[in-house]
Order: structure tokens, then sequence, then C-alpha cells
């Protein structure tokens, strides 16, 4: 949502990751994704799996992405959303929005935390030398301490949908959001 005359910050990560970690929270949460498709015998199957066991995924990576009409749900919806953002700042841009946008990558707040919040900090006209700084316990560092994957605060890592993804989700993730992917330059092309 957009409020008129007001500054916002668009932020964009990996659809992938996205899929990783929502597949995680979703189903460590019977959430409302979830359940919409909890008449799914394989997602049914995955969490009774993960709820028994919270390191099932740990030792069973390929097993994370498995349920097809819930893969493809993420994906689609990941794709809608990264390209209902595009097309909000590209009319902010041009005047059709009354508002301003900065926007930003997830891996480029990981990257370069500081230079990115300098970027951020004078985009809404304050000084980024009166910031306090970043520090692990006030958990303003990129990514978090652990990975426990029953909470919503896992581990925020770039590219570990690498861990996660088989031949089989990467089809899928190409058929529902691999222009999108390719669009917002996480991969040049669809053989990834």
């Amino acid at each position: 949502m957009f409020l008129p005359g007001a500054p916002h910050f668009v932020i964009t990560r990996d659809g992938r990751d996205v899929a990783v970690s929502l597949t995680l929270l979703e189903l460590a949460n019977g959430g409302g994704v979830f359940n919409e498709f909890k008449s799914c015998a394989q997602l049914v199957k995955i969490r009774r799996a993960f709820l028994a066991d919270g390191d099932f995924f740990k030792k069973n990576p390929d097993q994370l992405l498995t349920s097809e009409v819930f893969v493809r749900a993420v994906c689609r919806r990941w794709a809608e959303q990264v390209r209902h953002d595009m097309q909000t700042v590209a009319k902010i841009r041009v005047g059709e929005i009354d508002a301003t946008a900065h926007t930003v990558t997830y891996e480029a707040l990981h990257a370069d935390p500081e230079g990115e919040r300098n970027k951020m900090y004078s985009f809404l006209g304050l000084d980024p030398s009166e910031a306090a700084p970043l520090t692990a316990d006030s958990e303003t560092t990129p990514g978090l301490r652990g990975d426990n994957h029953k909470s919503d605060r896992r581990k925020g890592a770039v590219g570990d949908w690498r861990t996660y993804f088989t031949d089989q989700s990467r089809r899928w993730f190409k058929e529902e959001a691999g222009e999108a992917l390719v669009q917002m330059g996480y991969e040049l092309n669809s053989n990834w």
C-alpha cells in the first residue's frame, strides 16, 4: 500500500529464497497459505514429518519443496508481487502516483549494509552519520544467528535456496516465476 506523497522503500528478495523461507514458515505455523492447500496429501505429509522433527528438512533438504501445488502457488505469488511492485515504482517515477520510492534488494542489504542504509537515510533526508551502529546484539546486521527451521526468524541467508531446490522444484519455479526472476536481475536467463 502506498501513501500519497510519502517516501517508500521497495525491498525485493530472490524468489527462490522466498519460496524456501515461506514454505518453512507456513509448515511450522500452519499459516494462511498452508491452509489454502492443506488438502494436498504431500504437503500434509511433509508438515507432519517436520512437526515431529524440527530438523527434518536439514536432514532431508530435497523434501521441502515437494508439494507441486503449494510450490507453484508460492512462486507465482512472488512473481505477481514483484511485477506489481515494479509497475508501481514505474508509475511513481513518471508522476502517475504521488509518492517517492527507493528500491533495494535484500541481497544488496546483505552485501553492503552500511552503504545501503546510508542510501536509505539519504533518501529520507536524514544524516546517516547520526545512525546507531549495526550490531548483532540489536539484530540489525544482516542474517540471524542460528538456524531454527521452526522460527519466524530462521536464518536470513542469501542463496540458501541452493540447499533445497531439486530439478523438479527448479522446473516449477521456472514455469511460474522464471521470467520475473530474470526481469529482476537474479539470473541472466532461464539456464540456472
